[in-house]
This record gives structure tokens, C-alpha cells and sequence, in this order.
């Protein structure tokens, strides 16, 4: 029996008139018992694929994978073709939940979540159903390995969505939370990529010639590059502290960086005598007590 419907499908489809081969398809799969379905469901996708109908091919996929989960890649790749990206992101969600090893295709979870990733992050304007606050701090705590690609695939989708205000905030949140100085430094140079992007365009765009406005903004730019170029080594630091804060050699390192501002070398002293643990300890403790005694000795505060 499904032999008869199929050739006839085959003779439909050939014939290309599209509604009435459509309609041969839906009469095949209600004829015919659902353990028969996947004899016919092949031809059917080949044929709504091969035609520029793409709302009715979205239809029958839908109705195709619930019969067939394993579909879904297919169906998230001709999403794609077709610029459907928002529903190709939330297929690719529902990928990602179903948490298999090795989809069909052979692609690992950890693969998949790259694409949903870049996807969401390269068309900020065309993917819009999702939580990507929700969707990327997931795979920036699932997947340690690559932390720093994940967040500036965030801090992407907020500069391609105009939002550079909120991408700054992701690139100081991911500075000040990553472990590694491989992340750190992935996410630092691409924030100050941005930065000089963001100042070389303010200046491509200055009016001829240049209103108070708009070279103070630019002096204002200016400043922020600066400032977070200054900030790199305090960062650094702080990021081999997170790693092991037992590190004597770090702390020193951190006061050294504070010179200039006695009340934060006085801060910085205290927390690390406070944190190093002496069975921890990377280096000598007591080396971190003679340079807090020394620091007041050289500046005549013996009492203090």
C-alpha cells in the first residue's frame, strides 16, 4: 500500500503544481497508519524544499517533526536558508534542551551551543522570541572552557544591536569575573577594539568644523580608552588573585600598582594578610607582613 501512494507522490511531485501534489501528500499520510508515515514523509519535505514556499514548508515541517525529532537540524538549516533566524534560534533551543551527547548529524551539545550562540549574537535585529540575557549566562556557566568567547558573543549582540552602553557593561562584568588569563585577555582586546571602533567612527563623523559638543565628546572618548588601557595590569592582577588568592607574589604585585595611593596600598595589605592562608600559602606570608611593617616604616608612621 505505502508503494502505490509513493509513486503517485513521485508522479505528483513531477508534475509540480503545487497545491495538488500537497493535498496527494496529506491524502497518503491519512490513508496510510502512522507506523507508514516515514515511507512518505521523506518525499514530502524533498518536495516543499524544492519549491519557494516558505510558509508552507514551515508548516510541514512542524507537523514532520512530531513524528520525527531527529528532523530538527534539517529543519533548523533550511530556516537559515530561508532567513527565518528567529525560529531557526528557538529550534536550535530546543536542540540544545534535549542535552544529547551527539545529535544525529554528529555535532556535540557544545557545538550546537556555539551556533545558537553566534546566531543570536551576528542578527540581534532578526532574533527576538528569546532570552538571551537567560540563553547566554547558560553557556557561559555550562561551558568554562570557552567563557570568554561566550561573552563577547553577549557583548556583540548589544554593540550590533546599537545598545553599546549594555555592552560595556557586559565586557566589565565579564572582566572582573573570569579566571583565566586567556579569557581575560580575549575579552579585554576585543572591549578595546570596540572602544577604538567607536572613537575612530565619533571622529569619521565630527561635523567640518568640529562644535564644543562634539569635541568634548570626543575628548570624552578619549578618556575612557585611556582609562581602560590604565586599567589592564590592576585587571590582570585581579584575575590571577580570583585564580589562587593565596598568591603573596600577587598581592605585592597589586600594592606595587597602587603606588601613589597609600590608602589603597593600606586596603590591599590588609585583605591579603586576611585571605593567604598559611598551609595555602604561594610564596612566604611573612614577606607580605615586612612589606606592611616596612610601608609604614617608610612613611615615619611607627605608632600606626
Amino acid at each position: 500500500m505505502p508503494r502505490i501512494w509513493m509513486d503517485y507522490c513521485t508522479v505528483m511531485t513531477k508534475r509540480r503544481v503545487i497545491t495538488d501534489c500537497r493535498r496527494v501528500f496529506d491524502r497518503a499520510l491519512r490513508a496510510l497508519p502512522v507506523t507508514q508515515h516515514l515511507r512518505i514523509w521523506p518525499l514530502y519535505i524533498k518536495f516543499v524544499t524544492s519549491h519557494d514556499i516558505p510558509e508552507t514548508c514551515i508548516r510541514v515541517y512542524r507537523r514532520y517533526l512530531k513524528l520525527n525529532p531527529r528532523g530538527r537540524e534539517d529543519f533548523v538549516e533550511y530556516l537559515i536558508k530561508i532567513d527565518q533566524l528567529d525560529e531557526a534560534a528557538r529550534q536550535l533551543v530546543t536542540l540544545v534542551n534535549e542535552d544529547m551527547p551527539v545529535s544525529d548529524k554528529g555535532k556535540t551539545v557544545h557545538q550546537l551551543w556555539a551556533e545558537l550562540c553566534e546566531l543570536i549574537s551576528k542578527n540581534p535585529k532578526k532574533v527576538h522570541s528569546l532570552d538571551v540575557n537567560v540563553i547566554m549566562r547558560q553557556g557561559i556557566q555550562k561551558y568554562s572552557d570557552q567563557v570568554g568567547v561566550l561573552w563577547c558573543s553577549f557583548a556583540e549582540y548589544y554593540i550590533r544591536a546599537g545598545q553599546f552602553e549594555r555592552a560595556r557593561d557586559i565586557y566589565e562584568e565579564a572582566m572582573i569575573s573570569v579566571k583565566t588569563v586567556r579569557d581575560f585577555t580575549q575579552i579585554f582586546d576585543a572591549y578595546a577594539a570596540f572602544e577604538e571602533r567607536n572613537t575612530a567612527a565619533r571622529m569619521d563623523n565630527l561635523a567640518e568644523p568640529p562644535n564644543e559638543e562634539d569635541e568634548l565628546e570626543l575628548e570624552w572618548l578619549f578618556a575612557r580608552f585611556e582609562h581602560l588601557m590604565a586599567r589592564r595590569p590592576l585587571l590582570l592582577n585581579s584575575v590571577l588573585l580570583r585564580q589562587n588568592p593565596h598568591n603573596v607574589h600577587e598581592w605585592l604585585n597589586r600594592v606595587a600598582l597602587y603606588e601613589g595611593h597609600p590608602e589603597k596600598q593600606i586596603d590591599t595589605y590588609l585583605e591579603g594578610v586576611r585571605t593567604v592562608k598559611p598551609k595555602m600559602q604561594v610564596g612566604k606570608l611573612c614577606s607580605l607582613w615586612i612589606s606592611f611593617a616596612k610601608f609604614y616604616e617608610n612613611a615615619d608612621q611607627l605608632d600606626d
